[in-house]
Parts: structure tokens; sequence; C-alpha cells
């Protein structure tokens, strides 16, 4: 329960993971003694409220939000043993950073709170939503209705790969579209970022708000974006700002979790949060659209290439006539 002067980027983790899964078991709903889950006393200690560290010893959070997660589960039993029982039928076996297995038991102490086992359960129920979310096939079928590719060389193997894969191909087909722009009469060919570490490459919100303007031009305009050979960390907290108004404003639930800094300053550490965010993205935008997503009405058109199609004809209509 009690957190003594932890690093920065544990607390971001915590902060987020906890964020997350509170998210997914109340909603937009969330009691509002879980709204601002953390406190810091006078010594510097972090701790999390007890009225949070009772609802999750005892299951409640994880139940709720494995029910909203996986509709289709009828948890059989309550209790953490249920939550990784069918974690283990995913195929993911929840072990702490040392590599311990984590168990009921363990989960369900207060005294002391043990905050890696669940920091541990969390990132469980993370990579399984992201794994389901954007899943291979689900990401492969998205892709080919932008751009091609060659499955032999670049099909993806993991749900990280699929991600990667995933942002790297719209941001790709983002530049294509706008392709060269008349800026203050000259001209020239933004670059698009290409995501080679996700936990590092994703810092400068580039990528983020590429993903943006491609689904949702209305909303974002790709000339807003502050995209160029080296971004300073100015340039990428106005990005990480236009990303965080825009999910706080058009997306029907919170899946941005972070503070700009945990992004700016982004560690290995984070990398399933960033994962989930991820996947949260191409849930509003791929699988279940947002109202703000912007697609094709004729669904008995060719799909190849539809959302260049769109993103160009919006380009088009913003361009001034000479």
């Amino acid at each position: 329960m009690i957190f003594k002067k932890c690093s920065l980027s544990f607390q971001a983790r915590i902060r987020a993971s906890i964020s997350w899964v509170l998210q997914k078991a109340y909603g937009n709903n969330i009691p509002s003694d879980f709204t601002d889950p953390f406190y810091e006393t006078d010594t510097g200690s972090w701790l999390i409220k007890p009225i949070l560290v009772n609802a999750l010893s005892s299951s409640e959070v994880y139940c709720n939000a494995c029910s909203n997660i996986f509709p289709e589960t009828v948890l059989q039993r309550h209790g953490h043993s249920a939550i990784l029982h069918i974690l283990s039928r995913k195929s993911i076996y929840v072990t702490d950073s040392d590599d311990v297995a984590v168990t009921e038991t363990v989960l369900q102490k207060t005294a002391p709170f043990h905050v890696k086992g669940h920091l541990a359960l969390i990132n469980g129920l993370m990579m399984a939503y992201a794994a389901e979310t954007a899943s291979v096939e689900n990401v492969v079928q998205a892709v080919r209705r932008v751009t091609t590719f060659n499955a032999s060389s670049e099909l993806p193997s993991t749900v990280e790969d699929s991600i990667v894969f995933w942002i790297n191909k719209i941001c790709s087909a983002s530049q294509f579209a706008v392709g060269n722009q008349v800026i203050q009469g000259e001209t020239r060919r933004e670059p698009y970022p290409v995501i080679e570490n996700l936990s590092e490459d994703i810092g400068d919100g580039c990528s983020l708000a590429c993903l943006i303007t491609f689904y949702c031009p209305k909303y974002l305009k790709f000339t807003d974006i502050c995209m160029k050979e080296n971004v300073g960390i100015a340039d990428s907290l106005y990005n990480l700002r236009l990303v965080r108004t825009f999910c706080e404003k058009h997306l029907p639930s919170k899946c941005f979790h972070f503070t700009y800094e945990d992004l700016l300053y982004s560690t290995n550490k984070m990398r399933e949060n960033i994962i989930v965010l991820l996947a949260e993205l191409f849930y509003w935008f791929e699988l279940n659209p947002a109202s703000c997503v912007q697609r094709s009405g004729n669904k008995d058109a060719d799909t190849e290439g539809r959302w260049c199609s769109a993103v160009l004809r919006f380009v088009v209509a913003k361009t001034p006539s000479n």
C-alpha cells in the first residue's frame, strides 16, 4: 500500500495501469473514491488509498474488467484465481518482475499490498485485450484496405509487431495521401514517422497524431502536426497535447492514461501500457469506428485504397485555388 519514493517511471506505470483497469471495470462511471487513487505523505512516501487497495485485493475491479473486456467469457466463480485461469487459457501466464508466478494468495494481501503482483495481473489483462483487438488477422485486414505489402517478409507475428506494422503503414499512407504540400510558396515533402522501437519512438507524438489525422481528418489536419526530421521537446509536447485533446473530446471512452512526460521519457517498463493505448485506438478506428472516423459509405465499392482516397479528397478540398 505504501511506495517509498519509487522511481518516476514506476509511478507512471502504476498510475497508467490502475487508470486503465478502472476504466475497463467501470467505464465512464468510475466511483468518485477511485478517481484520484493516490496521495503523498509529508515524508515523501506515495500511498494508494485503502478503499482501492481493498477493491483490488478482493478482485472486484478485476472481475468487472474481465467481464467487460471478454463479454463472451462467463466467470464460473469470482476471485483472482478465475482471472488467472482465463488468462492462462489465452496463453498468458502472470509472473511478476522477478519472474515469480503470481497467485491468488499474493493478490489478496493488503498488508503489505503486493504491487508487483497486481501490476503483473493488469499487464496480463492489457496484453490479452491487445491480442484479441489488434490481432494479426485484424491488423492485416485493416492494412490491406490501405496499401499493399509483402506477406512473405512483412507479415507480423506478435501483438507488438502487429501494432508497429499498422502504425507504420498508416503513417506511410498518410504521407502518400498528403504528398507534396505548398507551404508559404515552398514545395516540400513532409517526412513521416517510422516506429522501430515502440517504447522509444512513440514519445514525440508524431505517429499518434498521424494516425488520428488519417482516420479523422476533420478533427486533426496533417499540417497541424509538428512533423520534421528532428522533433524537439517542445514540439513533442505540442504533438502529445493534440493527441490527448483528441482522445478526450472525440473518443467514447478514456484511452489516454498518461501524462505527457510518461510518453516523452518513456522506457520499456511502459511497453504494455503503450501497446494497449494503440490497441484501443485500433478498436475505435477500425473495429468499432467512433463517430469521428471518416469512412466510405459505399459498402459495395472496392475497398482497396478507400482510406487514402478519403484523405486525398479532404486535402484537395482544403487546398486554396490559385
